[in-house]
């Protein structure tokens, strides 16, 4: 854990507050650290945004900006252990990864936890911020909290029991999740930096990021910025950007919750997606782009070309040659998949019925980045990192490989078991179920990073892939807050009526 406060009194932030609303403070910020480099506007129905404050061409670096803190996760601290312990005795009793719960307990000030509190991490305590970062941490976007969730209070009675108003670590949380940034590939990690959160999103960014050895979020122009401008980032990784309005727009819809109208993603033609005439070869043809606030692509119940239904949810991953002989052959191990119905925020569920001839199972997800082949393969879900995958046969966890379990309950996945899948993708946290009783020892805590999740399975034999709540044979406790992968307005959108099989992968 790291805190980084930069040489700035708590006296002189007052006193720059001093009859300021936010916007103002913000722009304080910039010119006290950054030589006002840039400074905050606000946009109707946008929000507060940062602007150019003169030109600066490709290269060139607008900001170095310290981070509020860093925080990472800390086994053997004796706090953290009870953050961790307190989601492995129950899977919903956070609603996010602990490491959210342990960045907002260690956003508290003195005065917060009160005189009782510890700074000595054998005994359960750490380090409060300051009160200077805190009060910049709450001028981040937090959404509306008007009372804290039963995870948080459980948190606060826990680990800090001096706290007199929870609703205040509750905003240290939604202000956590909500602007945080990944800063390290190797562990997990996040960082709450101050003016990099009041970035907006644009297909077409004026800048990009990266974090400098003394872990300082850069900010770079890759591209020119004239004076006046807002400057954007992608919320979108490079390879999302390279894909067309309307994908762009729906995954950042689903994702983020809201509708782009950047200079990519609205108006005439789409030009990230062209192609030559067929007929004379050398005109150019476009499609248009998503009309001004239009709903966008299936999970908007969109309805679809007549002839994609269930062909286009459930496919063949490996072999991705399939036909009714593959389909009729039940001693072979398919991996099937849904890469169509990928999300990247939320909390899923779904489940299989194991049916006749169903052997060595691996249920699970696979990311966007799961490699699909022609032939027959041995590698199926969980065999690789891009894929996860529960095992009740052989009473075993799959990523990247083998991973053996202690504590996998008796009862063996075969044939008539019901096996659910709950993905809380916010969280990090993968569970599976067998007839509606959860598995606390088969579960994968994982980083997201930004990776869009399917349904994804590795089995012989014949199974009922179940995707909407009508036809659940267990379906979720509504206090565990699981929506089904498919809703009915999606699922007729799909044309999904009911459980898939070998065969939908053949369906038109």
């Amino acid at each position: 854990l790291k805190s980084c406060s930069p040489p700035w009194s708590f006296l002189a932030f007052s006193r720059a507050m001093e009859g300021l609303d936010d916007v103002a403070m913000v722009s304080a910020y910039a010119r006290e650290h950054h030589g006002g480099a840039v400074y905050c506007d606000r946009i109707d129905g946008k929000g507060r945004v940062l602007r150019a404050s003169r030109s600066f061409d490709a290269g060139d670096v607008l900001v170095r900006d310290a981070p509020i803190r860093v925080v990472h996760e800390q086994p053997g601290h004796l706090a953290w252990d009870q953050l961790a312990k307190l989601q492995k005795d129950d899977p919903n009793a956070l609603n996010f990864h602990p490491l959210w719960y342990w960045c907002a307990l260690l956003s508290l000030t003195d005065e917060d936890l009160g005189q009782e509190h510890s700074r000595q991490p054998e005994s359960g305590g750490w380090e409060p911020m300051g009160a200077v970062e805190q009060q910049r941490l709450l001028l981040l976007h937090q959404g509306e909290v008007e009372e804290a969730t039963d995870a948080v209070k459980t948190v606060a009675a826990l680990l800090a029991p001096g706290l007199r108003d929870p609703r205040l670590l509750e905003r240290c949380l939604q202000a956590w999740v909500m602007n945080a940034f990944a800063v390290h590939e190797e562990e997990r990690a996040h960082a709450a930096v101050f003016l990099p959160s009041f970035i907006s999103h644009s297909c077409f960014p004026a800048a990009v990021w990266h974090v400098d050895e003394d872990e300082r979020f850069v900010l770079r122009a890759r591209r020119r910025i004239e004076k006046g401008e807002e400057v954007t980032l992608s919320y979108l990784d490079e390879t999302e950007l390279l894909a067309s309005a309307r994908v762009r727009r729906g995954e950042l819809a689903r994702s983020k919750r809201f509708w782009c109208e950047c200079r990519r993603c609205v108006g005439g033609a789409d030009a990230s997606r062209g192609m030559r005439c067929g007929k004379c070869h050398e005109g150019l043809l476009f499609p248009s782009r998503p009309r001004r606030g239009a709903p966008v692509g299936r999970d908007a119940g969109v309805a679809l070309p007549d002839d994609i239904r269930c062909a286009g949810v459930l496919r063949s991953l490996r072999p991705y040659n399939y036909d009714e002989n593959t389909a009729s052959d039940v001693e072979h191990w398919v991996t099937f998949g849904a890469p169509c119905l990928q999300r990247r925020s939320g909390k899923f569920y779904y489940e299989i019925a194991l049916g006749e001839g169903a052997t060595e199972p691996q249920i699970g997800w696979a990311t966007s980045e799961f490699q699909e082949s022609a032939g027959w393969s041995n590698d199926g879900v969980g065999d690789d990192e891009r894929s996860w995958g529960g095992d009740g046969e052989r009473r075993r966890l799959w990523h990247a490989g083998s991973i053996d379990v202690e504590g996998w309950p008796d009862a063996k996945w075969a044939e008539g078991s019901v096996i659910g899948c709950a993905l809380d993708i916010d969280a990090g946290r993968m569970v599976f179920f067998q007839e509606g009783q959860s598995m606390p020892a088969a579960a994968f805590d994982f980083e997201p990073l930004g990776h869009g999740f399917f349904p994804a399975f590795s089995l012989q034999g014949h199974f009922s892939l179940r995707l909407r709540a009508a036809d659940f044979a267990f379906p979720p406790a509504a206090s565990a807050g699981f929506d089904p992968w498919l809703d009915e307005k999606a699922a007729a959108a799909f044309g999904v009526t009911g459980p898939l099989d070998r065969l939908s992968p053949l369906a038109v």
